[in-house]
């Protein structure tokens, strides 16, 4: 794949060998340092990297749901983040792990559309390449709605204030616009990655401001 043809492993600039080595180092560091923290973050964290590694690992080769799975290990860091300092899952958990679950589907198929022919190149079965374009717009405008619905869960359940909800409930219609635009787009190709930049606008925008929670109404 052109997107990837020149990272480390692909070029062999790194030997596999030695990258195995090093993430198992990594792996092994990160768990001890977590272990200071609690046993429930430990676990949690423990999930994410088996469905990374493990799960999607070969998902990624053989279904067209694998953008879904990968989602799963990028949603466990944030409940992490929680749980580390609450040590309990609770709704605000589950609400952050919809939250980041809905905004990478967007996200990722927003990079599968713009780089269509990247991804069939490689012969990776991602929704695009497997049921189509328009399908796949389908799916993102579903994904937001879950995320805009998850942000405002947020401040109903207490843990984010006012301020948040606004910027958060307008940006996410700023980002509902430009999704609902792509079923008119001439070029989907140009349209998904304008989604996909605004994307990391929302991200950003989403980690200040739940950031500054504890300092703003």
């Amino acid at each position: 794949m052109a997107r990837t043809k020149k990272r480390a492993l692909p070029s062999g600039k790194i030997p596999v060998r030695n990258a195995i080595i090093y993430a198992t180092i990594l792996a092994i560091a990160g768990f001890f340092i977590l272990s200071y923290t609690n046993w429930l973050t430990v676990a949690v964290i423990g999930a994410g990297f088996v469905s990374y590694v493990v799960v999607y690992g070969f998902a990624k080769r053989h279904t067209l749901h694998s953008t879904l799975i990968g989602t799963v290990p990028g949603a466990a860091s944030l409940v992490a983040g929680y749980t580390a300092v609450m040590d309990r899952l609770d709704s605000t958990a589950w609400v952050l792990f919809l939250i980041m679950l809905a905004w990478q589907m967007v996200h990722f198929y927003a990079i599968a559309i713009y780089r269509f022919k990247d991804y069939a190149a490689g012969n990776i079965p991602v929704m695009p390449l497997k049921v189509g374009i328009f399908y796949t717009k389908l799916q993102m405008l579903f994904y937001l709605v879950i995320f805009i619905v998850g942000s405002i869960l947020l401040t109903l359940d207490g843990r984010a204030g006012y301020i948040y909800l606004v910027v958060m409930t307008l940006l996410g219609l700023v980002w509902l616009q430009k999704v609902i635009g792509g079923f008119k787009a001439v070029n989907s190709e140009t349209w998904a990655r304008d989604v996909f930049k605004f994307s990391l606008v929302v991200v950003v925008v989403f980690s200040v401001v739940l950031s500054l929670g504890s300092v703003l109404p």
